[in-house]
């Protein structure tokens, strides 16, 4: 099967999430993989184990699906000679060592580029490698605060709050990727490879969206406005039930009559206050108030069948990880797959968040043990024999 990314190689050298992620997007389009850890393996391996089973931490596994692992060290004489082997049959390379130290080794990009000019040079840093801050690490959970994203999360009277996921290291994955592929339907057009520069910083930035958009046409520096809507005259908001609590939005008087048509709501659309979507806009908060005291009569599910099943409003309820798993959705969007890993056995991972429908998308390969595929790769890009193989990994060159 043609994957829409089969027969592009890519070379993967970075570490942690971002340039995991975006070698796995590429990966999981077809592309064929190798992962380039140290002969020792990966430190990022060790962080956050997940039991004293699986060994490998829940800062690798997760994103380094249909890859394969080679162990080499690239800045020893024969490792990089090796290396360089592969950067001239490749077609991408991901990186983000921090700005200098690939410098420093002859693997820039200009170093990289005279030996393969149709390479697709990916590199992710913090922050701008030519800017005052290039040598400062980049830290997702630092970036949210100093990008601003912080200071619009969270309840208006509370502190400013992370975003719970790595978010900016997984945008900036989604950038790259998508910029890597730009680069190589370009590459067919144009015949060389180039240069692309992805910042976590800049990534942020981008994520502040409205937000920012509101600023820069203004210069009001926006609040954190909690689980509420941005238009303070709709009701958009978290309300709690009698189990749990659910996001319910209205916005027009269509949607208004519709949820009036529900008998704990039925009052209201006697009420003067509520007369009208004009109405309700003069007097949200006194709505609110209402909205809320109804919805704590029932039980969450019992307002999502009515409220979004059988009106159509938007209604959705605050779950849980193990009731989302729960949900068919994921089955139908098949968000889980089960796949062996060598080491583990049998694992569920999650699946891949977008189809080609023609062509459907498999996890093909689990997260790859350490140097999992090094022989397998040392016979098929270098056509080396067993004793070969043994005598580099003897010398420490390979894993």
């Amino acid at each position: 099967m043609n994957y829409p990314l089969h027969n592009t190689l890519v070379l993967d050298i970075s570490r942690v999430i971002a340039g995991p992620a975006c070698s796995m997007h590429l990966a999981d389009m077809g592309a064929e993989v190798i992962r380039i850890e140290p002969p020792e393996g990966d430190k990022t391996r060790l962080f956050l184990p997940y039991s004293e089973r699986i060994l490998d931490g829940r800062l690798y596994m997760p994103f380094n699906r249909n890859k394969k692992c080679l162990g080499l060290d690239i800045f020893s004489g024969k490792g990089k000679e090796m290396f360089l082997d592969l950067v001239k049959k490749a077609d991408v390379l991901v990186q983000n060592f921090r700005p200098g130290i690939l410098e420093e080794a002859g693997l820039d990009y200009p170093d990289l580029k005279k030996i393969n000019p149709r390479l697709i040079y990916c590199s992710i840093s913090g922050y701008s490698p030519k800017g005052d801050y290039a040598n400062r690490a980049g830290f997702d959970f630092a970036i949210q605060a100093e990008s601003g994203l912080m200071s619009i999360n969270g309840e208006p009277n509370g502190d400013p709050l992370k975003i719970a996921i790595p978010a900016i290291d997984l945008q900036a994955s989604l950038y790259a990727a998508m910029a890597v592929s730009a680069a190589l339907f370009a590459r067919e057009q144009e015949g060389h490879g180039r240069l692309i520069e992805v910042t976590l910083f800049g990534v942020a930035v981008s994520l502040l969206a409205e937000r920012a958009w509101g600023y820069l046409l203004s210069g009001e520096i926006p609040l954190r406005i909690g689980n509420r809507g941005l238009i303070k005259t709709v009701v958009s908001d978290y309300f709690p039930t009698s189990d749990g609590g659910l996001v319910f939005t209205m916005s027009s008087q269509k949607m208004w009559e519709r949820l009036c048509e529900i008998k704990e709501f039925s009052y209201l659309k006697e009420d003067p206050r509520f007369a009208d979507i004009q109405k309700i806009q003069e007097n949200i908060e006194d709505l609110l108030k209402e909205i809320k005291t109804i919805f704590l009569r029932k039980p969450t599910r019992e307002w999502v069948r009515q409220l979004a099943l059988e009106k159509g409003l938007v209604c959705s309820p605050v779950r849980k990880i193990d009731e989302v798993f729960n949900d068919p959705e994921i089955e139908k969007l098949r968000m889980v797959r089960e796949v062996v890993h060598p080491l583990y056995g049998p694992m569920k991972i999650l699946g891949i968040p977008f189809e080609f429908p023609e062509t459907p998308l498999e996890v093909r390969l689990p997260p790859p043990a350490k140097g999992g595929h090094t022989d397998e790769i040392l016979r098929n890009y270098f056509h080396l024999t067993d004793q070969e193989i043994l005598q580099l990994r003897t010398q420490g060159i390979i894993g």
